[in-house]
């Protein structure tokens, strides 16, 4: 991907842009954890020191990027030149070049603060994010039998304060559209807050509010963004800390209460407690489901909501070893109503009652130029999960990741997030490899090959079955200014085939192909050109089906160097035959925002997007950026779009989205 320049004021959201892709393809949801964006904004205005001990928490270098380093300065000293981390293994030009703005080789301040200092020399923030569809959905209209009981626009309200990496706190205010601007009489549907400090005495962090834990690779617990399969193969590894602060407006997948970290020597200790109300559906005396998207427009929805809890309970214990870490992890879920799903076939081994009860082990270690790490997983004493993996720095050109996941049938978790095909880690078997060759600087190829079984049936798959998954992707870069990448995406899975005459449901092979390529031009030192053509072929093996769709768009990115003004625009058409050969395509959006929506059918689609930076003298702020995206979408052959109280008359369905960033 090629990037314009920048200056350390502003940050680019598709730094992760084509594992957004995958992420979303996989699990046909947008995120709306942007903790990781958040960082990248603070840490361009104050840089992460590239000797320090906290690279984790730059999420631009994987954990193999950071293994490497670590050795190197083990090995040969501080970094002393930011051009030196060429000689270290992995670290390419064009990644130098996408960390610059966000490190330093200065040395890290002294962690000890006075209070007053904390709370009064830190960066604070206030963002507001009005969002608003200029097209009528059914449920606002009064003859709708699901009727929203709120008003059209979105709205989102954030206010930070942050100091170093020392101390943190603010609130979130987030309203859907379709939702009541204020619910319970005084404020919206979703309200976030949190305190998190770090560095006092003992305690390496305290969270008081909403917060995320991370544990192990995912097996049991994992809340922060976490990537899969992707084109960047080799980053197979779950890293972040243990504890981390929760501040976006996702409204199920984090905690709420109170946590500490405390750190003695080598020894690291997390404990959590959290209480929580969750929206569920309850048929009787039992939850049937959990509802996870937030909303709560209709009366139905409304009535869901908070209408069970979640008590959560657990441990981490980490013992930091010369070389790496070993952890054991405990945690209890305690749902004020049993859960008990449908009652069907594929249901069997899925959660049930009320206690839910996860324990673990994970460990690390890293030899030369090998990283290993895994975790072995217990579910409520009955069902039991293994995940390890390597990841190897052959040499300066090769670079090699294999990952192997035994998942068994009867193994649960409710904040789970492995490294596996299944969106949760359940019910699975694989075996992934991937190798990622730099033979000059101006090619590089990626590939990655997955097999997977999955022991008992799934929701559509009323058999044990299995499947296969690979990637190759070539990007040639010729010049400073020019980046050209090809990729082919192979996925063969089965899924059940409905015979009605028959009366019959049996697995079937189905085998989707994705062939992309990608060109990227910076024109001048302000204008980049970007443009992607994909095609995208499915083909049922029974049915002797095949479908195709395909997309092609173009993008024209405007960023003066040092500039108060810039921004973009994209055309893209797209035409697919059904759901089965939908595309994906990440655009830019808003500050903080990720967004790569799903296209089928038949259209074209544009949107732009200005960003204007400002000094001001408002209050205490004395920096504006005030941005805004227009998007529409044009379809040729529908007279609708979507379905329910969200359904749409028409062929067009548009979004405008304005944000104000205040900052000091």
């Amino acid at each position: 991907m090629a990037y314009s320049q920048q200056n350390n004021a502003d940050i680019e959201n598709d730094v992760n842009a084509d594992q957004l892709e995958d992420l979303n393809q996989d699990e046909d949801q947008e995120s709306e954890n942007d903790y990781d964006l958040q960082q990248l904004k603070y840490f361009s205005r104050h840089p992460l020191d590239i000797n320090g001990t906290e690279l984790e928490q730059l999420s631009l270098l994987d954990p193999l990027l950071i293994s490497n380093l670590l050795s190197y300065r083990k090995l040969l000293g501080d970094i002393i030149d930011i051009h030196e981390l060429q000689a270290v293994p992995g670290f390419t030009i064009e990644l130098i070049k996408t960390i610059l703005p966000f490190v330093t080789l200065r040395k890290d301040k002294s962690s000890i603060s006075a209070i007053h200092e904390r709370f009064s020399k830190g960066d604070y923030s206030l963002l507001l994010r009005p969002a608003f569809v200029p097209e009528v959905s059914e449920g606002f209209n009064s003859s709708s039998t699901q009727k929203f009981t709120g008003s059209r626009p979105a709205m989102l309200l954030r206010y930070k304060y942050q100091y170093r990496n020392l101390l943190q706190y603010g609130f979130v205010l987030d309203k859907d559209a379709g939702e009541k601007l204020f619910l319970n009489g005084w404020f919206p549907d979703f309200i976030s807050f949190h305190l998190f400090a770090r560095r006092l005495g003992i305690f390496k962090s305290i969270a008081l509010g909403d917060y995320t834990i991370n544990l192990g690779q995912g097996l049991i617990h994992w809340q922060s963004q976490a990537f899969r399969k992707s084109s960047t193969v080799i980053n197979i590894k779950r890293q972040s800390d243990v504890l981390r602060p929760y501040h976006s407006a996702g409204e199920y997948n984090f905690l709420r209460g109170v946590a500490a970290t405390i750190a003695i020597r080598k020894t690291e200790c997390t404990i959590f407690y959290s209480a929580k109300k969750i929206t569920a559906n309850i048929d009787g005396e039992v939850i049937t489901s959990v509802l996870t998207s937030g909303l709560h427009r209709t009366q139905t929805e409304l009535d869901d909501n908070k209408s069970a809890s979640l008590n959560t309970a657990g441990i981490n214990i980490k013992r930091l070893l010369k070389s790496g870490h070993i952890s054991v992890n405990a945690l209890q879920h305690v749902y004020s109503i049993p859960i008990l799903k449908k009652d069907e076939p594929y249901n069997l081994y899925s959660l049930k009652g009320r206690l839910i009860t996860n324990i673990s082990t994970d460990y690390s270690y890293t030899f030369r130029n090998f990283h290993v790490f895994g975790e072995l997983a217990n579910f409520n004493h009955i069902g039991n999960a293994f995940l390890n993996g390597v990841m190897v720095s052959i040499s300066q050109t090769v670079d090699l990741a294999l990952l192997h996941r035994k998942i068994s049938k009867s193994y649960q978790s409710v904040f789970g997030n492995a490294f596996t095909e299944n969106t949760m880690p359940v019910n699975e078997n694989g075996f992934y490899s991937g190798v990622s060759l730099k033979p000059n600087v101006k090619w590089k190829i990626d590939l990655y090959a997955d097999l997977f079984t999955f022991p008992w049936l799934k929701y559509r798959l009323d058999a044990p079955s299995c499947g296969i998954g690979y990637l190759i992707q070539v990007t040639f870069k010729p010049s400073r200014q020019t980046e050209i990448y090809s990729r082919f995406r192979y996925g063969l899975k089965p899924l059940n085939i409905e015979n009605e005459e028959e009366d019959f449901k049996s697995p079937g092979l189905q085998a989707i192909q994705n062939w992309r390529t990608q060109f990227s031009h910076q024109v001048t030192r302000s204008l980049l050109i970007r443009s992607r053509a994909e095609v995208c072929i499915f083909y049922h093996h029974y049915l002797q089906a095949q479908q195709t769709g395909y997309l092609f768009y173009t993008d024209l990115i405007y960023k003066p160097f040092s500039s108060w003004l810039s921004g973009n625009i994209r055309f893209q058409v797209f035409e697919a035959e059904n759901y089965n050969t939908r595309l994906y395509a990440f655009e830019n959006d808003l500050l903080f925002v990720s967004s790569t929506p799903s296209f089928y059918n038949n259209g074209v689609r544009y949107y732009l997007n200005l960003k204007a930076r400002l000094r001001v003298n408002f209050i205490s702020f004395s920096q504006l950026t005030l941005s805004t995206k227009a998007a529409s979408t044009v379809y040729n052959n529908i007279s609708y779009i979507g379905t329910g109280p969200a359904l749409i008359h028409g062929n067009r369905i548009s979004s405008i989205k304005l944000q104000i960033f205040l900052s000091n």
